[in-house]
């Protein structure tokens, strides 16, 4: 083989190459198709993803839900309250683009006397009953976030106490007698216990949190790295 033949191929595969990564460039970075694929013709309910009477954040006729399952003591879902939920509410829900929808789960106090992510969940729901589960949702992970910031133990470390929940809802000015009876009697905690059923069923049983889902258009979308807003806003729009 000559040198001209060898130079004719070296170009070949030169261009083969660069015409291949211009092809991978678009499939990852271009367009505004979803990073993950569609369940099309989503069963909400046979999927754990059905919402509505879970706690909702916006607007309920919004063109797109997101849907987070997520444990009040779970270490990553604390910091993505910290760092994505304010986006996602900033870019989304108040824009009218999107809600979200937080279906509480409780598994990290397995093994512990405390109970403090089934007493955390309970609380939120009981919060639920009187419109106050956001402030709810926000003061416990708040809480957690205190933890992680003066670099104590935050998974059943014992802060998150009935009393706690008593100071949280008097400060939301709802019915604290009535927020605290629904919690003692733990009017909540079958519900708790659906929703974990929910996240085995979305899941398929390999419960990690947080977890997050993105229906629109009749098909729900798993956000593989809950962490990614460009995730969100290929599905959902920038």
């Amino acid at each position: 083989m000559n040198n001209t033949n060898r130079f004719d191929i070296f170009i070949i595969i030169f261009i083969a190459i660069v015409l291949l990564g211009l092809v991978v460039s678009f499939l990852v970075f271009g367009g505004s198709s979803p990073s993950s694929s569609p369940i099309d013709a989503v069963d909400l309910m046979a999927r754990g993803l059905a919402f509505e009477d879970a706690p909702l954040l916006g607007e309920k006729e919004a063109p797109a839900t997101i849907v987070e399952f997520g444990d009040f003591q779970c270490i990553a879902c604390v910091q993505f309250f910290a760092l994505i939920e304010p986006q996602l509410r900033e870019r989304f829900v108040d824009t009218g683009k999107a809600n979200i929808v937080f279906k509480p789960i409780a598994f990290i106090d397995r093994g512990s006397s405390l109970r403090e992510s089934h007493l955390a969940g309970e609380a939120a729901l009981c919060a639920q009953d009187q419109g106050a589960f956001w402030e709810m949702h926000d003061a416990i992970y708040q809480a957690e976030s205190d933890e992680v910031t003066q670099n104590k133990t935050q998974e059943n470390s014992g802060n998150l106490t009935r009393d706690f929940f008593s100071s949280v809802a008097n400060k939301s000015g709802i019915d604290t007698q009535q927020f605290l009876s629904c919690l003692d009697e733990g009017e909540k905690s079958d519900l708790l216990d659906e929703y974990m059923g929910d996240a085995n069923r979305a899941l398929d049983g390999r419960v990690a949190t947080p977890s997050v889902f993105v229906i629109k258009d009749g098909a729900a979308y798993k956000i593989q790295n809950p962490f990614d807003i460009r995730e969100y806003e290929n599905i959902i729009g920038s």
